[in-house]
């Protein structure tokens, strides 16, 4: 709770400071690319010392970031698909083949990872991170409320095909229509969407009890 609250309190200060530096260095140099504008901030107009710090820091946090990411990653698809899928044939995956493969997945995302940010390296990084809180969004938001609401109410594949539906959709609205609304709008409605078909699915197969 107390880091919740410190976050709270520290995030508007450091979200205005971001905006007030944006702005100097666009009015001060007009032609630069918005991903180098920080750095180029701190490399002339902070002391060395302290410039230092800040890009360490900045270091720190984008390969933490990153590293945290792709390690989850590797172990939803070690743990949860092929660890799961043995079991499930009567296999017991030993645990260096499970961190064999945990590693391989991890190499595999980065690798993916670093070819789609160089492909895309002139783009603004904020349109990246807007566009992967959306794809989050569209792919937990509609489940989530269904297991907390409607527990037992609605069928796993139908929140599977959800979870699947919804990202795909805003990639493909993305791709199609990049000025039309926003794809965030069509993933979420066609998740809740298939969350709703699935709640009336499963009250034509099994009638809701009224003394639940």
């Amino acid at each position: 709770m107390r880091g919740s609250l410190a976050g709270a309190f520290l995030i508007p200060p450091i979200g205005l400071a971001g905006v007030v530096i944006g702005l100097f260095m666009r009015r001060t140099h007009p032609g630069i690319d918005p991903s180098s504008a920080f750095p180029t901030f701190v490399l002339e107009y902070v002391p060395a010392w302290l410039g230092g710090v800040v890009l360490a820091s900045l270091f720190i946090a984008v390969l933490g970031t990153g590293s945290g990411l792709a390690l989850g990653i590797g172990v939803i698809l070690s743990k949860d698909f092929y660890a799961l899928r043995r079991g499930k044939r009567g296999e017991k995956p030993k645990d260096k083949d499970v961190l064999l493969f945990s590693r391989i997945s991890i190499a595999l995302v980065l690798a993916l990872a670093a070819a789609f940010s160089t492909s895309n390296i002139k783009s603004l990084i904020l349109q990246w991170s807007f566009l992967s809180m959306g794809l989050r969004g569209a792919a937990i938001l509609a489940p989530l409320i269904g297991a907390l609401f409607l527990k037992g109410r609605i069928g796993k594949r139908w929140a599977l095909v959800s979870m699947v539906a919804g990202p795909v959709a805003m990639i493909l609205w993305k791709g199609l229509f990049p000025r039309g609304l926003d794809p965030l709008v069509p993933g979420v409605g066609i998740s809740f969407g298939l969350m709703a078909l699935g709640y009336f699915a499963g009250l034509k197969i099994k009638p809701r009890n009224p003394s639940l």
